[in-house]
């Protein structure tokens, strides 16, 4: 049978995005991997990094999280296309360990990466002003943004609690909901609720939601202080680019 030839340096990058930057690589890891635990790893990453999380923040986040959405699923395809080739023993390792350098956490496929340029010139969301002041990694700000939303009330419980539909058409909403679509403006468009209910709906699960700045601080990413210093900081860029949007 044919061999199928690999670079241990892409091999090791591969890894390094599924399993992180602790992992102790050497081709005794390369001979270890089992196919459940890269699939394991590829799901978590792959959760972190879908577009479908960021999809309703700005075009510039949506657009990293598909590049990261990417970069993974490449990584995982090259592993499963390695691991195939190990067991059926037609694979062939080109290079040696000592010629993999640790790349560090500034490539652009690290999920823990921070963040270095200047701040947007516009209003931020403050998951996103921690993220672009350098103060969170990636990975840090997603997982606060899915932490946050796991944590609100579902817009269709409150619904229901609140009488304005039943079960079956909350199954309506759900099955009708198109891509990239939020489910107020689905309940709309079926003239399931009106825009009014919508909107007092939203409210109602911003008001109930946690601050997102606990999570840095329950995580120990940030202190209570630090945030609080942060938020200040956050408040006036916003009134700067708010203000310059009157003139």
């Amino acid at each position: 049978m044919e061999l199928v030839r690999f670079d241990i340096d892409s091999l090791f990058k591969a890894c390094r995005i599924l399993f992180g930057e602790e992992v102790l690589l050497n081709r005794q890891f390369l001979e270890y991997i089992q196919d459940s635990g890269v699939k394991t790893a590829y799901r978590q990453k792959a959760l972190t990094t879908h577009p479908d999380r960021v999809i309703h923040l700005n075009p510039k986040i949506q657009q990293e999280s598909k590049e990261l959405f990417v970069i993974v699923t490449e990584a995982y395809q090259e592993l499963m296309s390695f691991l195939k080739a190990r067991d059926d023993k037609r694979v062939e390792i080109a290079g040696s360990d000592s010629a993999y350098v640790d790349s560090g956490i500034n490539n652009n496929y690290n999920l823990y990466r921070f963040y270095k340029g200047q701040l947007p010139k516009r209003e931020l969301l403050f998951a996103e002003f921690l993220y672009y002041s350098g103060n969170v990694p990636w990975k840090a700000f997603i997982d606060a943004i899915v932490w946050q939303r796991k944590l609100r009330p579902r817009f269709g419980d409150i619904a229901k609690v609140w009488n304005y539909v039943d079960d079956e058409q909350i199954r309506k909403m759900i099955k009708g909901k198109l891509l990239g679509e939020k489910i107020g403006e689905t309940a709309i468009r079926l003239a399931l609720l009106t825009n009014l209910q919508v909107k007092t709906i939203v409210l109602h699960q911003k008001m109930r939601q946690k601050k997102i700045g606990e999570y840095f601080a329950i995580e120990g990413f940030l202190s209570k202080d630090r945030i609080n210093e942060l938020y200040y900081d956050f408040r006036r860029h916003n009134a700067l680019y708010r203000a310059k949007k009157i003139f």
